[in-house]
């Protein structure tokens, strides 16, 4: 019979305990670094976009009597602006909208090439994180063309009204957000911002813009 050694029943619950701590505290600095959002009571109108800013400008399409697809559309455009690395007028979408009765319409707006393409192109995508480039990886966007059918179908404000925001944010420039600026501080992403034209957007004096300068 195998003799019992309590220091080695310590040994194996301290260790058990350890792991569980050091998770713990993973997860806790995770969280926190991801930042938090203040918590709020809407009694009139709320629109859910990923920074504070573009909430409000959809927010208050919805104060001016726009519709649902009103304050959606100009948060999205205001993201294209604040969130560039998530999404843009370039690119194409999906979008869900459930109409008053109850029913469910899908949209879809994504990139479109010709008929005749490559169906099979995703198979040469390269298995590591890198910048693909070659006409093959051009798309016909689709988000504005979107944008502007779901306006027809739902919108109430003029089309106009929905850039207006947008436009003021583009040209009086706005905060680096600090996401962005994690996102272009890394060395591959800096790479290809400050050897093309898109350093006349995300640089100063030749090199990449910092957390909060002027975007």
């Amino acid at each position: 019979m195998a003799q019992f050694r309590p220091w080695l029943v310590c040994c194996c619950v301290l260790a058990g305990l350890l792991c569980v701590l050091t998770l713990v505290c993973v997860c806790v600095f995770s969280l926190l670094d991801q930042g938090s959002c203040a918590s709020g009571s809407y009694g009139r109108a709320a629109v859910s976009a990923d920074s504070r800013l573009c909430s409000e400008i959809g927010k208050n399409m919805l104060l001016q009597g726009g519709s649902a697809v009103d304050g959606a559309i100009a948060a999205l455009l205001c993201t294209s602006v604040v969130n560039p690395q998530s999404m843009g007028i370039g690119g194409g979408s999906i979008v869900t909208v459930r109409e008053r009765n109850g029913k469910v319409k899908v949209f879809n707006f994504r990139e479109t090439v010709p008929q005749s393409y490559k169906r099979n192109l995703l198979d040469d995508c390269p298995t590591t994180f890198s910048f693909s480039t070659g006409s093959q990886w051009i798309g016909v966007p689709g988000e504005l063309r979107g944008y502007e059918l779901l306006h027809k179908l739902y919108g109430k404000l003029s089309w106009d009204k929905l850039f207006e925001p947008t436009v003021k944010l583009a040209r009086d420039g706005i905060p680096l957000p600090d996401y962005l600026a994690q996102f272009i501080k890394s060395p591959l992403v800096r790479h290809y911002v400050e050897r093309s034209s898109l350093c006349d957007i995300f640089c100063n004096k030749n090199r990449t813009v910092l957390k909060k300068e002027t975007l």
